[in-house]
């Protein structure tokens, strides 16, 4: 009797007879184009493969969520001290109850790259190449003006009384007091004279407020986070190795976003296999709030909050859908 061949291998077979009939340019042999479509569905296999995670290690379960009605994107999030939610996408920002029943909602100049709160209230939302300060109430404060020609402002985190903008195209943080006043910049090249600074490959450039009045900066290029003190001297830092296991970060520049728990430990986002997970303060890893596989697409956006009860707030970009999970 034949043996019956395993169904991987006939999905397989037929992924390969396409890709070859697809992906064979002119002038490219068939024996050449099979072994390049081969590589290629092998290396297909290999990420699907890095997709599953062992159920073991997913240490979190989505207990909630919402829509974000009438948004265009989803790219940022932030959680207030009364612990309202602030979500910003496309030319429209609101303002959401901890179980997400809308509240406020106000129309921008320009498209939100970031948000954060500060412990007064204040908002201050990144607009591209600028950041708007704004009262509760919505009206504006400030316009943060001393920011690099062409800025890309992907991130912004309040640490006291400062307020630091994460600048993609200077490769910078820069330091600022609420009312927008530059104080300072963090360049992240430290005492060593070979250390190449802050590596952005792409305009991911995340921060988080540490514990006390410390910062975290993802370098993405390097795959590391760096803690550095409001004065820009760096204090501590740790990396994962460049790779697709689930305890590291895979691609050119990852993490993407981060965000901090109460014990101090650092939830972190990955974009090309979209999966949150979690590490202590020195880089240990703990356990995954969110596997791929809960995500529609490589790149759902995935900012980050966390808010007074340790819930990962997630932001879906391609679901429009704030989602929020728990830990076990």
């Amino acid at each position: 009797m034949r043996k019956a061949v395993p169904w991987m291998l006939v999905l397989l077979a037929a992924a390969t007879a396409v890709a070859i009939a697809v992906r064979r340019p002119r002038g490219v042999s068939e024996p050449a184009a099979v072994e390049g479509a081969l590589r290629i569905a092998a290396f297909d296999a290999q990420i699907d493969a890095y997709r599953a995670v062992d159920p073991a290690l997913i240490l979190y379960e989505e207990t909630a969520g919402f829509p974000v009605q009438g948004f265009a994107t989803l790219s940022a999030l932030a959680v207030d001290a009364q612990g309202k939610i602030h979500a910003g996408g496309g030319r429209l920002r609101a303002v959401f109850s901890p179980d997400g029943a809308e509240r406020r909602r106000f129309e921008l100049p320009a498209d939100v790259s970031a948000l954060a709160v500060d412990q007064a209230g204040r908002v201050f939302v990144g607009l591209g190449d600028t950041v708007h300060a704004y009262e509760a109430d919505g009206a504006r404060a400030a316009v943060f003006a001393d920011l690099p020609p062409d800025a890309i402002v992907t991130s912004i985190a309040t640490v006291s009384e400062h307020v630091f903008v994460a600048d993609a195209r200077s490769r910078t943080v820069l330091r600022f007091d609420p009312d927008g006043t530059r104080t300072g910049a963090i360049d992240g090249r430290g005492a060593d004279p070979g250390d190449p600074g802050f590596v952005i490959p792409s305009p991911h450039f995340g921060l988080a407020p540490g514990t006390g009045r410390t910062l975290w900066v993802v370098n993405p290029g390097l795959h590391r986070l760096e803690e550095y003190n409001p004065d820009g001297v760096r204090i501590h830092a740790w990396a994962r190795e460049a790779g697709l296991e689930i305890e590291n970060f895979s691609g050119c520049c990852n993490p993407c976003h981060i965000a901090r728990l109460a014990d101090g430990s650092l939830v972190t986002a990955e974009r090309g296999i979209p999966r949150v997970k979690v590490y202590t303060r020195r880089g240990a890893f703990i356990g995954v709030v969110a596997a791929p596989d809960r995500f529609e697409s490589p790149n759902p956006g995935l900012a980050l909050a966390v808010d007074e009860r340790d819930r990962v707030l997630v932001a879906d970009a391609d679901r429009l859908r704030v989602r929020i999970f728990e830990r076990r």
